[in-house]
């Protein structure tokens, strides 16, 4: 099997080796390792009403079959929602195999070479470090990985021991039962989801149902155009990555940009990938821009959003900024609470699991956005396809999708996604 880096367009996958013991870091091999189960925002509003008015047209309904073609049932979602501790709204508890407690098997650290090197304002990245936790019970294994949030000073050992501390309390426990106390022994971050999504890979092993039935969708996940990445690099160099990523079939490019030139840097992109379909991510840069001068010049450009323009805890710079294309939250928008706080300046939100703390809170946020009026998009950590196959489930629901993780390594684990012609794909899916 070769294992060299791949085109984005065409991942090699692969299965990686298991950890020996807690303090390994693992590289990923040939060794046989099973995979689990897998805004328009407004143009030119003038007032609060019309800036409603607009949310409300432009955002995905939990009821509709909009824009990903699937539903998440409610009736569905009554089922198992209780049963999560703070719950979904309006849903009722059932609990299911009651009688099966569960343990660990792994808590281990992973590291995954990327395909050529990823830069963002934060810096540049060869590798990413992953913890994976697994879950038994009687035979039956289910698994999730978790990439560290290094803006909140995660790293992957400490996301590990996290999951080994908090374990032993869960004896005893059913696995509907263990994820409620997950919920509340873990912060929101990599490490809670990672345990979060191995006890729903668990569950839903355990019920012989798959994970987007066990989450209340109506129907299996369809493809979805997602968007590849184009990282921070002078203008000339980004030009060619576009035109490179076009050429391989990606039709929605995200760009990272840093506050510095990024009217030039869009330029080029626009200028390599003429048809493209562009959003950016700032990255928090544009605390001390002019914001709706760089939201024009950019909807000049093509651009559809602008991620995370100013710094977390600035976001009232955003306050009567009304800007020809949707402002949408990542960093300052991690779990279901932040809604209230930041819902008035933004457009959107980008969940992501590793932030969210896990399916289940990536589940209540959605919600809470949905209920706010906020435009969803469902982003990514650097990942394997391991930590996409939850989010590919709720990308279900949403307006935009981010999840590019494993396009952008140089190899992913077997029977992952696909990526063919911009969209993203589990493998089972017909060509």
């Amino acid at each position: 099997m070769e294992l060299g880096p791949k085109r984005r367009g065409d991942q090699l996958a692969h299965r990686p080796q298991a950890g020996r013991n807690k303090d390994e870091v693992v590289e990923p091999s040939q060794h046989r390792d099973e995979v689990g189960n897998q805004v328009n925002r407004r143009q030119r509003i003038g007032c609060d009403g019309d800036r409603e008015q607009a949310r409300e047209r432009g955002c995905a309904r939990i009821t509709g079959r909009e824009p990903g073609g699937v539903r998440f049932d409610g009736e569905a979602m009554a089922e198992f929602g209780d049963a999560f501790g703070k719950g979904f709204t309006g849903h009722g508890a059932q609990h299911y195999c009651s009688s099966m407690a569960i343990q660990l098997k792994s808590a281990r650290v992973e590291r995954w070479p990327v395909a050529g090197e990823f830069v963002i304002a934060r810096g540049a990245q060869d590798h990413v470090d992953l913890v994976v936790a697994e879950i038994e019970s009687e035979g039956i294994i289910g698994r999730g990985e978790g990439t560290p949030i290094y803006y909140r000073g995660e790293g992957a050992a400490g996301c590990r021991d996290a999951i080994l501390r908090v374990v032993p309390h869960l004896a005893g426990m059913d696995v509907v039962e263990a994820r409620a106390a997950v919920q509340e022994l873990l912060d929101a971050g990599a490490a809670r989801n990672a345990l979060d999504c191995a006890l729903w890979d668990l569950e839903a092993r355990q019920r012989g149902v798959p994970l987007w039935r066990l989450a209340g969708c109506d129907g299996p996940p369809t493809e979805r155009v997602t968007a590849i990445t184009i990282s921070l690099a002078p203008p000339d160099r980004m030009r060619a990555e576009a035109a490179a990523a076009v050429a391989d079939g990606w039709r929605l490019l995200k760009l990272k940009l840093t506050g510095e030139g990024d009217r030039a840097r869009v330029k080029a992109v626009r200028e390599g990938a003429p048809d493209a379909r562009l959003i950016v991510d700032a990255n928090e840069s544009w605390g001390q821009l002019d914001l709706l001068s760089e939201a024009e010049g950019l909807a000049e450009l093509g651009v559809e959003l602008i991620e995370q323009p100013v710094p977390v805890g600035a976001d009232a710079l955003l306050d009567g900024v009304y800007a020809p294309l949707p402002f949408v939250a990542d960093e300052s928008c991690q779990t279901a609470a932040d809604i209230a706080r930041i819902g008035t300046f933004y457009d959107g939100v980008n969940i992501k699991l590793d932030k969210a703390g896990g399916l289940t809170e990536a589940l209540r946020l959605a919600d809470a956005a949905d209920a706010a009026g906020l435009g969803i998009m469902v982003g990514c950590m650097l990942s394997t396809s391991l930590g996409i196959a939850p989010a590919f489930v709720l990308a279900q629901r949403a307006q935009w999708v981010d999840l590019d993780g494993p396009a952008l390594l140089a190899r992913d684990r077997e029977e992952g996604f696909t990526f063919k012609d911009g969209c993203i794909r589990p493998l089972s899916d017909p060509a």
